[in-house]
């Protein structure tokens, strides 16, 4: 089963030289281009323009004026969003995990710059916490086989990819979702993938046993990468986990 707003697919690389929305997707989740791109998505805030030479916090940029949006789209956890301050930052207690993988991040007026650098745009934009927004990205891939034989295109191994597509989005990505509050690393991670691929929340009694346990034997050979993820989301004061973490 697939939750009703996706659609799931696999996606097949057959040539390394080749675009295809797998490697769009990698593009997109270890860069800082997304972050740049204006206008904010769902709003007419326009981000202020950074060139790739100024996207450094180390690298003076007199005239950066970004503008502000600071509008956190509820329900994105199971939890009420942070209120306009917070307490700490680049810790893990009271129940939020505030800690990037990618570095210590600085803290200016109170509120914590992006580790990636500029964006464009200050304030958590529609995102419910300061600092790291911790997601999960599932990569779930396989050798592809036709008649219990490996497919070989061009000398290459063709590898296929669990990918998913919102209805109504023209854009590829792995399952993901939020961590929740108290969540660890490994419930998230499936519960995750569970609802976003194999419709979790529509399954109930033995068919929901059943699709745990075959998500638990399917992760247990995985592991956990943490990332930063780029997305038109982040914001200058950040992001999401592979375990990833998007920036308000």
């Amino acid at each position: 089963a697939v939750v009703s707003t996706q659609s799931a697919i696999t996606a097949g690389i057959a040539n390394k030289n080749k675009i295809t929305p797998v490697t769009e997707l990698w593009k997109r989740i270890f860069s800082h281009k997304y972050s740049r791109e204006s206008p904010y998505p769902g709003t007419a805030v326009t981000k202020f323009p950074v060139p790739d030479n100024k996207i450094s916090w180390t690298v003076k940029f007199e005239a950066y004026r970004p503008p502000r949006l600071d509008s956190p789209r509820l329900n994105l956890f199971d939890e009420p969003a942070d209120p306009y301050l917070v307490s700490y930052f680049n810790d893990n207690k009271e129940g939020v995990n505030r800690q990037s993988d990618v570095a210590e991040y600085a803290i200016v007026d109170g509120q914590p710059l992006n580790p990636k650098g500029r964006t464009g745009l200050t304030g958590r934009g529609e995102l419910e916490r300061w600092g790291p927004n911790h997601i999960t990205l599932s990569l779930i891939s396989r050798w592809a086989k036709r008649d219990n034989k490996l497919i070989v295109i061009n000398n290459l191994r063709v590898l296929e990819v669990i990918a998913i597509r919102k209805t109504g989005y023209d854009l590829w990505d792995l399952p993901n979702g939020y961590i929740d509050m108290g969540e660890t690393i490994s419930g998230g991670h499936k519960r995750n993938f569970m609802e976003s691929v194999l419709g979790y929340n529509e399954t109930t009694g033995v068919e929901k046993l059943k699709m745990m346990q075959m998500t638990d034997r399917m992760m247990q050979s995985g592991i956990i990468v943490s990332k930063y993820t780029d997305d038109d989301c982040h914001k200058i004061n950040f992001p999401q986990k592979l375990l990833s973490h998007l920036w308000t």
